[in-house]
């Protein structure tokens, strides 16, 4: 019953994949933009993925600021954004922990999601935002998946007007930084350009 439920789950999140990116493509999610605190939008992801994060052993840690964090966006595309983000980061992480912060940015607010994994190679960075992309395409490789997650979380993000930066623990050793920089103001309507893709 434990194998039929979690192959479902993950055939469901396969389907939900498909279906948002090819309405992106279509031009039918549009982003609506509003007033928000992205502290909430941060503190209801980890709610949502804390009972994962429990099952695999790790350690889900949410850190915001006592200040708000304002800014002018979809706040429900920004959490599906960052379910993608979040998902990726406990699915690639064995042991260790994953944090998700927010702080306002010189440019805007940024949204960083950083775990304890193996770590993302340089020269892959770019082409795992394309769709059925993997770090892994080996017929031996270790995780499961079709590799739409972050490319959804791309096309998101250039709805919403941001970017996604890849990198390395500050701290050194192995491990992965997602850094989702979202812009201050609303904005003027979809862009569905690929997203700023850095080291």
């Amino acid at each position: 019953a434990r194998l039929i439920g979690a192959s479902g789950h993950r055939m469901l999140g396969l389907v939900n994949n498909i279906v948002l990116l090819a309405e992106i493509e279509a031009g039918s999610v549009l982003a609506r933009p509003r007033p928000v605190d992205l502290r909430d939008v941060v503190t209801a992801a980890g709610r949502r993925f804390q009972a994962s994060a429990d099952g695999r052993g790790l350690r889900l840690r949410v850190d915001t600021p006592p200040e708000p964090v304002p800014a002018v966006t979809d706040s429900e595309l920004v959490g599906r954004l960052l379910d993608r983000i979040v998902e990726n980061a406990i699915k690639f992480t064995e042991c260790g922990s994953v944090t998700v912060s927010v702080a306002a940015g010189d440019e805007g607010a940024v949204v960083t999601v950083s775990d304890t994994g193996a770590g993302i190679a340089p020269e892959i960075r770019g082409r795992l935002f394309q769709a059925f992309a993997q770090g892994d395409m080996s017929r031996s490789r270790r995780h499961e998946g079709a590799g739409l997650g972050l490319a959804v979380a791309g096309k998101l993000a250039g709805l919403l007007g941001g970017r996604i930066d890849l990198g390395d623990l500050p701290t050194g050793g192995n491990g992965t930084v997602v850094r989702i920089h979202l812009p201050p103001g609303p904005v003027n309507g979809p862009d569905l350009a690929e997203p700023l893709v850095a080291d």
